[in-house]
């Protein structure tokens, strides 16, 4: 298993004083020389802060872009690849605050909702037995 976390691709400040790009670049050369020793990964995982500011049009297709290019160079199916996202790659102005509070509270009167929700295949009922069929995480990769 590969995972990486806390990519932040898009990052903008100057403060920094590495270049995001040449640790990129070393993270796959590394993989790759790992995934010659050991075989391709069973699972990629992708977790934390993909993106950095919640841009999604340029964050996310870079991430996309580089993500791609990690799964592709260690010969690993599209099937291997999970994302979790973290705080940074969710667009907070598009949650609906009255939906955030619904589901917390729905959630502390009962918490097996949660748990049958994640039972369920479908997203649409997963969403109706939280929160009546409404969007969960609107925005998200």
């Amino acid at each position: 298993m590969l995972q990486l976390s806390d990519l932040h691709i898009g990052r903008l400040e100057t403060s920094r004083t590495y270049d995001q790009d040449t640790i990129r670049e070393k993270l796959l050369d590394d993989s790759c020389k790992m995934a010659e020793l050991l075989g391709p990964p069973d699972l990629i995982l992708v977790t934390g802060d993909i993106s950095d500011s919640r841009h999604p049009t340029d964050e996310f297709w870079q991430a996309a872009a580089w993500i791609t290019r990690l799964r592709e160079t260690l010969n690993a199916g599209r099937d291997r690849l999970f994302l979790i996202p973290g705080n940074h790659d969710v667009n907070a102005k598009a949650l609906d605050p009255g939906l955030t509070r619904e589901v917390q509270e729905a959630l502390q009167r009962d918490p097996s909702r949660f748990d049958a929700c994640l039972e369920d295949k479908s997203p649409s009922d997963q969403q109706s037995k939280i929160c009546g069929g409404r969007p969960l995480l609107p925005t998200m990769i």
